[in-house]
């Protein structure tokens, strides 16, 4: 029987094998290919899963990819809808396509934002579009229709005759008699030398004067009223002596004469006399210096020949606004003139022979 060598006993240096037993007293060996476990110093981590949640639940709130709301576009929807409203009123309509303006606008701006929802941006442009097509429509109806009953009540208004009368309210007046129209009086005369102021009658509101004057100057007629103020009336204006017809108040001005204020260096005479008084004006008529005539024909165009040397001057006066200049000439003069149908009160500025003819 053979014996086996004994073994020598163990290295304490040697590493025991994978499969080998722990001495007697020695530790147990770890589990292989497991690490340690160590404690976390920071506590157990609360974060969420890197790549989303658990199976089954929903992402978190705030990392998905829809579009956010537009309050631009909701702002447009509601100016929108209020301008359409408006524009279907007939008069609301003529404002508003301030509001429908305004809703246009937001619309557009509304739809340029980025990330925004379109939906009541692009309503809101509709709208605000439509409103503003309504008001127009609308607002020219309402005008269509207000300038045709406007013109309705005028031609009742001309074609009816006023309650409780039959007369046109536009027919014209029947003319004033030269007496009503420039008031009737006593005649008056008076003479003088040099400057004076000289009070009308009572109830002259226009008249004709004949006047002389001997002097070599300036010789005046200006028309005052009762405040001693000119009143733009100024009958005559000659250098030197004058003799001749003249008239005040033809103008309608609305200050009545009260006075004749004269200017002269030499003796003077005047006489003053109603309206009614003047010539009445028959073609062919002639005469010589300063005139004044009643002109009652129908219209009429004449030939007129002057030959002095200064101005010639035929005014017809017949209560329009612009009286008719027929004549205004310098000097000689030979050419034509037109008179309007009368009534009328015709004066003639001249310094020589003058003659009028159909």
């Amino acid at each position: 029987m053979s014996s086996r060598p004994p073994e020598p006993p163990p290295s304490p240096y040697a590493s025991p094998g994978p499969f080998a037993s722990p001495g007697p007293g020695a530790p147990a060996p770890l589990p292989h290919h497991q690490p340690p476990l160590r404690p976390d110093p920071y506590g157990p981590s609360n974060a969420p899963p890197l790549y989303g949640g658990a199976p089954g639940f929903p992402p978190p709130q705030g990392s998905g990819t829809g579009k956010g709301s537009n309050g631009v576009g909701l702002a447009a929807l509601l100016v929108g809808i209020v301008a359409l409203v408006l524009a279907f009123l007939p008069f609301a309509s003529f404002i508003a396509w301030l509001p429908a303006l305004i809703a246009v606008g937001l619309g557009i701006t509304g739809l340029v934002l980025k990330n925004r929802k379109r939906g009541t941006a692009l309503t809101g442009l509709i709208l605000g579009g439509l409103a503003l097509i309504v008001a127009i429509v609308v607002s020219v109806i309402a005008i269509v229709t207000a300038t045709q009953d406007a013109a309705e009540q005028f031609d009742e208004f001309i074609t009816d005759p006023l309650p409780g009368t039959t007369d046109d309210p536009f027919a014209p007046d029947e003319p004033l008699s030269v007496d009503e129209a420039y008031g009737d009086f006593e005649p008056v005369e008076t003479s003088g030398t040099g400057n004076d102021v000289v009070e009308l009658p009572a109830g002259a509101l226009g008249g004709i004067v004949t006047a002389t004057h001997d002097g070599a100057s300036l010789f005046s007629l200006v028309v005052l009223d009762a405040n001693d103020q000119p009143t733009g009336d100024f009958p005559a204006t000659r250098v030197g002596a004058y003799d001749g017809t003249t008239a005040f108040g033809v103008l309608g001005l609305l200050e009545d004469p009260a006075k004749i204020e004269i200017t002269a260096d030499g003796a003077w005479t005047l006489q003053i006399a109603p309206m009614s008084e003047a010539q009445q004006l028959t073609l062919p008529a002639e005469g010589s210096g300063d005139a004044v005539f009643l002109y009652d024909g129908e219209e009429a165009s004449a030939s007129a020949v002057h030959d002095g040397g200064s101005s010639f001057l035929v005014t017809q006066y017949d209560g329009s606004l612009v009286p008719n200049f027929a004549v205004i000439g310098g000097g000689s003069y030979d050419g034509e003139l037109l008179l309007r149908a009368g009534p009328s009160v015709v004066t003639i500025v001249a310094d020589g022979e003058w003659s009028i003819s159909p």
